[in-house]
């Protein structure tokens, strides 16, 4: 049997995640649906710790970039001792 109030909470958190629509207009959308009754106040809070959890595991996963790409450049800068930073970030001189 088709469950509607699922439904529009699949679809709400779905939205958000794929950015069909931001989190704030998704929140308006649950508010609008609790006030037509179609959801309840459990059923915002619930799309709320959905979207929640998936926004930190994001933040955790851009930080594990974050730290691995570190890392590369520690082992890049111990292999080659020579390179100093400053000659990385210069830009090359021109050439006639």
């Amino acid at each position: 049997m088709f469950d509607l109030k699922e439904f529009i909470k699949r679809n709400i958190v779905n939205g958000i995640k794929n950015g069909t629509f931001s989190k704030e207009y998704g929140n308006i959308m649950a508010v609008n649906y609790l006030a037509k009754g179609l959801l309840a106040e459990d059923d915002i809070a619930s799309i709320e710790s959905e979207v929640s959890a998936w926004e930190l595991a994001k933040v955790e996963e851009a930080v594990k970039v974050i730290m691995d790409t570190e890392e590369v450049i520690d082992e890049i800068e111990a292999d080659n001792p020579e390179v100093n930073q400053e000659e990385i970030t210069e830009e090359p001189e021109a050439t006639e």
